[in-house]
């Protein structure tokens, strides 16, 4: 009897070690229980000479082993560096332009592996500005881009950021009275491009509405113009804008 006493005991002190040890393992990087899905928020690229180097950023890139970045079609990079949250690996030679899946996995299981889309070269352009008033009380003036890629399809995702300027007429400098960037998105324009033609309204990534709001000292009366200072390629590719604001402007008589 003394000796199953013994015994029992023995197994009952075993549990809260066994427990113990379950945490511990927890607790580890990459250990179960603390195993979050990985995921790629964005890829930045820098061009290196003949290769490239991807900035990979997002979330659980620790979720199990170090990480293998690969390109469907051009095989194996050499990753750099690697954290939780960033990755640098490179593409030597440069890959050619075209469309990619890079795919980054620690291990066997789902929540291990992560894939993002990308398009290597190419180009954005802002292939119109519409100008618009609206109707009714309070009347005022709007503007909303127009973006394509090289081969005619809308960019959707593209950051572009504009400079919207009112010249008097009264021979002084225009006055700036706005700068906003705004996302291109699967959106007809809230005018459906009609200064555009409609061809190019219709294949387009459209930005949302730069507004001349407010009251009548806000938006008086003048010559309305967009600049574009810049458009950023959406995540997962590193296209480039050509530079180019096309002819743009409207004569606004006044809130009415």
């Amino acid at each position: 009897m003394r000796i199953m006493r013994t015994v029992v005991a023995a197994v009952f002190l075993s549990i809260p070690l066994l427990m113990i040890m379950q945490q511990a393992e927890a607790a580890k990087p990459g250990g179960k229980g603390k195993q979050a899905p990985m995921f790629i928020s964005g890829v930045n690229f820098l061009e290196l000479g003949a290769k490239t180097r991807l900035e990979i950023s997002g979330v659980s890139f620790d979720n199990g082993a170090f990480p293998v970045v690969s390109l469907d079609g051009a095989g194996e990079l050499m990753v750099v560096s690697a954290t939780a949250t960033l990755i640098e690996a490179d593409i030597l030679p440069k890959v050619p332009d075209g469309d990619y899946t890079l795919r980054v996995p620690t291990g066997s299981l789902s929540k291990q592996n992560a894939a993002l889309d990308l398009h290597f070269g190419g180009s954005m352009s802002i292939v119109c500005l519409d100008w618009y008033l609206t109707t009714g009380n309070g009347q005022h003036v709007h503007v909303e881009a127009f973006v394509q890629d090289e081969a005619g399809n809308p960019v959707i995702g593209a950051i572009v950021t504009m400079e919207n300027t009112r010249d008097d007429g009264a021979g002084s400098a225009p006055v700036v009275y706005q700068t906003k960037s705004s996302t291109t998105f699967k959106y007809a324009g809230y005018n459906h491009g009609e200064s555009c033609p409609i061809e190019v309204a219709k294949a387009s990534g459209a930005t949302g509405q730069y507004c001349c709001v407010g009251n009548e000292d806000f938006c008086p009366a003048g010559r309305y113009e967009a600049l574009v200072l810049s458009v950023e390629a959406p995540v997962g590719s590193d296209r480039k804008w050509d530079g180019v604001t096309p002819p743009n402007s409207i004569d606004f008589l006044g809130m009415q």
